[in-house]
């Protein structure tokens, strides 16, 4: 249903969102906007806030921070070319049409990332449904890798690209996008997380939490991208 984003610039039709990155393994941080990984970021993956409109939220759950500061400061941004940072998700990515993943690309990312980690969420569930619901998690992706094409395949393991289930149900491996009931607009926010090991060590088809907790003290660093929709 919803997922994360932060402030965004507009470049040639690319979304650029930009996120503080410092060295360190850090746990990932809440709320909505950037994360500076570096100094140890504290508390669970809860957060707070609004923007574009929705209510904005940081993952369930949580991996406490731990991390050391220092080292240079680097841009992290995650972007698509389907929408632009709290823009309308076309219906293509939604349950009401043929509910394929968008397009999403990264850079910047932290020195010392070995693999990355994405989160798709709708905080703005929990008014409805008293929790955020999760639409995507992906996880042990190569730090060579710097997109995921549009419509990834369903599977809980796709060349050693490991994904677990959404809160649709426990066999709902991969994407499954926005759904929301009729009425208001939800935001949702989709979350990369820059890793300092290669593999979290997990089978194919984690759950978040499980995600969440074997990330503990090894996020470098973070980028949003918030994408609106609404039936």
């Amino acid at each position: 249903m919803q997922k994360k984003a932060v402030a965004a610039l507009m470049l040639g039709g690319f979304l650029l969102m930009s996120v503080s990155c410092g060295g360190g393994g850090g746990s990932p941080a809440g709320g909505s906007g950037s994360s500076a990984a570096g100094g140890g970021a504290t508390g669970g993956t809860t957060g707070g806030g609004t923007a574009g409109g929705g209510t904005g939220g940081g993952t369930t759950g949580g991996a406490t921070g731990g991390g050391t500061g220092g080292g240079a400061t680097t841009t992290f941004t995650l972007q698509s070319t389907a929408f632009s940072n709290n823009g309308n998700i076309p219906r293509a990515h939604t349950c009401d049409g043929q509910d394929v993943s968008p397009p999403l690309s990264w850079s910047g990312a932290p020195q010392g990332t070995q693999s990355f980690v994405i989160i798709m969420e709708d905080p703005d569930a929990q008014q409805v449904g008293g929790r955020v619901w999760t639409h995507w998690v992906i996880y042990d992706i190569p730090a060579n890798r710097t997109s995921l094409q549009e419509g990834f395949p369903k599977q809980s393991n796709v060349d050693n690209i490991k994904q677990g289930p959404t809160d649709f149900s426990s066999s709902s491996i991969g994407y499954y996008g926005p759904c929301p009931p009729p009425g208001r607009t939800h935001t949702y926010v989709f979350t990369i997380y820059a890793l300092n090991v290669q593999t979290l060590g997990l089978n194919p088809g984690a759950t978040k939490q499980q995600v969440l907790n074997a990330m503990q003290n090894r996020v470098l660093g973070e980028a949003t991208l918030r994408g609106r929709y609404g039936r």
